[in-house]
């Protein structure tokens, strides 16, 4: 594609790690309207024309594959459309941070892996537990469409959607033998040349009995004028006398382990700090240190730099502009574990004050010695 590649990562592919999230997506379409995200979108077929045949609608797609990507961005490049964008990255990270409670109109999720080695099911994508992030982050009434040619996958995944909380059948029974007025995907129609049944789950949200039929039909205000929150940046101030030269002496890489309990699941909260650089301010004149670090939140990966600013007889920990990470437990996590590993080299610091508002984990690293 060359050049117009680039064009259209310009053009179509939002930076997500770089983005405030959740994200504006007024702001990025130029425009309040209902949005629609695709998770998965193949060959982009079926995404570009849902964009063309909806305009009043804006077009999100997610996909981990980025062969798949190009394909989209071919079509969408090709058919001029703005009212579609694309996320690169993994799924559930994707519907959990970028998008605000309550603004998907409706999602469609067209033959998900199936995963049909028993021992692969765990990595199957709509559990119950993300179905029911998926239901946070649609709106009353909006539309969950999923299609599957797998007949195995269609009786668990029946029985993930019987488990969740927030969703309910469009219909008398959880699958139904077809969607009027759907276009099939390539896929889809392969299988059916082949002989095979394919299974249609129309779902939505439960709508909130104060709105309106016609309320129903378009985004709600809050959606409308959206604006993502600002999140103060964690911080964390030691105080106590210490000999800057040697503040970071002996330092080598250190890794903390933690199990955090997010939507009734347990994620493994991993965090690295891999290496430390100093560097000083000319305009300040305050020694800081750059402390490499790394953060893993179950599918959420973050890398990134601490700093750690010398201010008198005061140690300044933040998140550094290196990276931009995103404030998660994860990274403010990651700053306890650079307090207490400075705390365990030089015991006579101590916490002035902190907006990071964790709890102490139930084993702390031990004083007189360092994580490794």
């Amino acid at each position: 594609m060359g050049r117009s590649l680039s064009r259209a990562l310009a053009d179509y592919v939002v930076d997500w790690q770089r983005e405030p999230w959740p994200i504006r997506w007024s702001e990025v379409f130029g425009r309040a309207a209902p949005l629609v995200l695709e998770i998965g979108f193949g060959n982009g077929a079926f995404l570009v024309e849902q964009a063309r045949a909806h305009p009043e609608r804006d077009h999100v797609g997610i996909e981990l594959s980025w062969t798949a990507a190009t394909h989209l961005l071919r079509r969408l490049r090709a058919a001029q459309l703005g009212n579609a964008r694309v996320l690169l990255g993994d799924a559930e990270v994707l519907v959990r941070w970028p998008f605000a409670p309550g603004s998907l109109s409706e999602v469609i999720v067209n033959h998900p892996c199936p995963w049909p080695k028993t021992r692969h099911y765990e990595r199957r994508l709509l559990t119950r537990t993300f179905l029911e992030l998926l239901a946070e982050r649609m709106r009353p009434g909006a539309r969950l469409t999923v299609v599957t040619d797998h007949a195995e996958y269609a009786r668990w995944f029946a029985a993930e959607l019987a488990a969740q909380r927030e969703l309910e059948s469009c219909h008398a029974s959880a699958e139904v033998p077809g969607i009027a007025g759907r276009l099939p995907t390539k896929y889809q129609l392969k299988a059916m040349a082949q002989g095979v049944s394919i299974h249609y789950f129309e779902w939505h949200k439960h709508a909130d009995p104060s709105e309106s039929r016609a309320a129903a039909t378009e985004p709600p205000a809050s959606t409308q004028t959206h604006v993502a929150r600002e999140i103060p940046v964690p911080t964390l101030t030691l105080s106590g006398k210490t000999a800057e030269v040697r503040l970071f002496h002996g330092f080598r890489p250190a890794l903390f382990r933690e199990l955090v309990e997010d939507r009734d699941q347990i994620v493994e909260v991993v965090v690295k700090l891999e290496a430390v650089y100093l560097r000083t301010e000319p305009e300040l004149g305050e020694p800081v240190w750059l402390l490499e670090t790394l953060v893993h939140e179950g599918r959420l990966h973050q890398q990134f730099a601490i700093d750690v600013v010398a201010r008198g007889a005061k140690l300044l920990l933040k998140p550094s502009a290196l990276g931009r990470p995103y404030p998660t437990h994860g990274v403010k996590r990651a700053i306890w574990c650079a307090a207490a590993w400075l705390q365990s080299r030089h015991p006579s610091l101590t916490v002035e004050r902190e907006s990071l508002g964790l709890r102490a984990p139930p084993e702390r690293w031990p004083a007189d010695t360092p994580p490794t």
